[in-house]
């Protein structure tokens, strides 16, 4: 996050943060060739850590600018929403905060069915501390806990797909009117 290292991105000037996403991506093409490089960003926190509220255009229009095509932000979750209007900025469906990174994650089954909007179009987007979850005292301890987690991420109507794949199927919800888009007045808004 931050483009080449961990930065919370809120406290980072979003002309900083540009130039640390094209140098990130000049880096990663020099590897790995322009064929491989990342079409978007995971913000570790772009938002106020309070609140989640905070809705930084500036930074997604420097990520914008750098070449990146879409972002995953920590402003605003639960409800399916696009954060800005130029490319896709994807709200996390899940609200439970936490105080360490990852800030807004699953842990719980719970978690992803109280996020969950089965009843209408939309995406169930959250994050995993794999190593947190995955840890043999968790496992030993919390087994069951994990393995419903599992079951309800690999049954029912959910389809597991890459986010560049949300983020075009975002597109379109907006388009048609299925989902609200941050700064747009169009009457199809939708409370936090």
């Amino acid at each position: 996050s931050g483009g080449l290292g961990v930065m919370g991105e809120c406290g980072c000037p979003p002309e900083a943060f540009g130039r640390n996403c094209k140098d990130a991506l000049s880096r990663i093409e020099a590897v790995a060739g322009k064929e491989n490089l990342p079409r978007g960003h995971y913000f570790f926190m772009d938002s106020d850590p309070e609140t989640l509220q905070e809705v930084p255009t500036a930074l997604y229009e420097a990520m914008n600018h750098a070449g990146l095509r879409y972002g995953i932000s920590s402003a605003k979750p639960g409800r399916n929403r696009l954060l800005y209007d130029k490319i896709p900025v994807l709200n996390q469906s899940t609200r439970v905060q936490c105080s360490a990174s990852p800030f807004l994650r699953v842990t719980t089954a719970e978690n992803i069915l109280e996020a969950s909007y089965f009843h209408r179009p939309g995406w169930v987007l959250g994050v995993m501390d794999a190593p947190v979850i995955s840890f043999m005292p968790h496992i030993w301890r919390k087994g069951s806990r994990f393995m419903e987690l599992v079951d309800v991420l690999c049954h029912g109507n959910m389809i597991n797909v890459l986010p560049d794949t949300v983020a075009r199927y975002a597109e379109i919800l907006a388009r048609k009117g299925l989902i609200s888009v941050e700064g747009k007045n169009d009457g199809n808004s939708a409370a936090p």
